[in-house]
């Protein structure tokens, strides 16, 4: 049973009437096909140092895996976002899964570094298709004011991947070579692939467009089709709401102080203190332990802390983790610190993950992608700045700045929280849901 098949999840109130929501069946396929984009996506933090040695190039160098799988990913969501609301998020999925299969199979065959990075760019490409439309379901499925609870429990999904993909992939490639784990992701995706595509032929019967759902002045009869907003409108439409712009510039923001520099933890393990593949990656793997903390104990936090205190403490607390990872004199330190980081930066990035689904719920699915091409955008710049400064012998001056700009940047996103229902006023956004929950009710 996975996390989003639970009692505690099922409790969550669902948006009955909505017939773009998911079943309980369906988030179950999601759930795996996350879990596996997750693995997938950080299958090389900490693999660096083999692929180094076997095409022998500098870890700055390998890390270019990262890198085109991240631009892939953040470029693509301009694509799926306004194909999700068109087609259908579950139909879209289905076709990501299948492409991440064959890119997987791809990397585990390339016998040279360029094809590596291009099966990378290409797993990129697919699982961009996957999470961001996974949080948009939920998105359609769940209420507001229960999605963040929600969205946690499919958090816990995505971290455990994270894990999977930092310390088993770890464990997997130092045993059994490299190539096996590609082996392995490329077989699971395929296993996914299958019955997401079985299930998909009856949900897209019930995710209909909302031009076509019931007219709401005259129960009983559909409104007229009216043509979709082209992409450009859509993410035209997002980019003038003031709220929108301060979400999606601390989500890249984040992505490349945060998410781009703990990519780089085991290979600073490696170097600094001797440590192995795979206890580097058992490392970094209490980042995702971290975050899995925070799951547990996320309702407690959301009705304590509010959406402006996990802001604030997640961003402090995962400043203080780089600190020990910069500072620490021994590799525990480290260990120490990605337990606190994981907790700490999933607080800040589960409450910027619910903001991301309301900006504007008749476009979510443009709403959610846009939001994660902006991270994936301002992961793959972090990317490539702190591969130069580590192979410029400043790896340590990576982690620092990361010490100091995530505190600032969720004191700046807690800032704009106490703003943002002024800001949406004004912007006309509160209309837009008033109106948005009489079509789906």
């Amino acid at each position: 049973m996975t996390a989003l098949e639970t009692p505690e999840a099922l409790e969550v109130n669902p948006v009955e009437a909505n017939p773009l929501k998911a079943s309980p069946r369906t988030l179950v396929l999601v759930g795996f096909a996350a879990f596996a984009s997750m693995m997938s996506m950080r299958a090389c933090d900490s693999i660096l140092p083999l692929l180094a040695k076997e095409f022998a190039v500098s870890p700055g160098v390998a890390a270019q895996t990262m890198s085109a799988f991240a631009i892939a990913y953040g470029a693509l969501q301009f694509f799926y976002g306004p194909l999700g609301d068109r087609l259908g998020k579950l139909r879209v999925m289905s076709v990501a899964v299948a492409v991440c299969a064959l890119a997987n199979l791809m990397i585990a065959i390339s016998p040279s570094l360029e094809l590596m990075t291009l099966g990378r760019a290409l797993a990129g490409i697919g699982g961009a298709g996957i999470i961001p439309l996974s949080i948009a379901l939920v998105g359609d499925s769940f209420e507001y004011e229960h999605r963040q609870e929600a969205l946690s429990r499919l958090m816990i999904v995505t971290i455990t991947g994270l894990i999977a993909g930092q310390w088993i992939g770890g464990l997997i490639a130092e045993w059994a070579g490299w190539r096996a784990l590609f082996l392995g992701l490329a077989a699971g995706f395929l296993a996914i692939a299958l019955p997401l595509r079985w299930v998909t032929r009856d949900q897209s019967r019930r995710s209909a467009p909302l031009s076509d759902m019931p007219d709401p002045g005259n129960p009983g009869k559909s409104s007229p089709s009216t043509p979709h907003p082209s992409m450009a409108r859509q993410i035209q439409r997002l980019i003038r709401l003031r709220w929108a712009r301060r979400v999606l510039a601390v989500v890249a923001i984040e992505g490349g102080f945060a998410f781009a520099t703990l990519s780089f933890i085991p290979v600073f393990l490696h170097d600094e203190f001797g440590l192995s593949i795979t206890w580097a990656g058992a490392v970094m793997a209490l980042f995702g332990l971290g975050g899995l903390v925070y799951t547990g104990f996320s309702k407690a936090l959301i009705r304590h802390l509010g959406e402006r205190g996990m802001a604030i403490v997640g961003g402090c607390a995962v400043g203080a983790a780089m600190g020990f990872v910069a500072f620490g004199p021994s590799w525990e330190w480290a260990a120490a610190g990605c337990l606190l980081g994981g907790g700490g930066l999933y607080m800040m990035h589960n409450t910027l993950q619910a903001n991301a689904s309301q900006l504007l719920p008749q476009i979510r699915g443009t709403s959610v992608s846009l939001f994660a091409a902006c991270f994936f955008i301002g992961q793959s710049v972090g990317v490539a700045v702190e591969a130069w400064a580590i192979d410029h012998g400043a790896a340590r001056e990576v982690f620092v700045a990361a010490m100091i700009a995530l505190p600032l940047l969720g004191l700046w996103f807690g800032q704009g929280l106490l703003v943002r229902d002024a800001w949406q006023l004004e912007d006309g956004v509160h209309e837009e849901h008033r109106v948005h929950r009489v079509l789906r009710d």
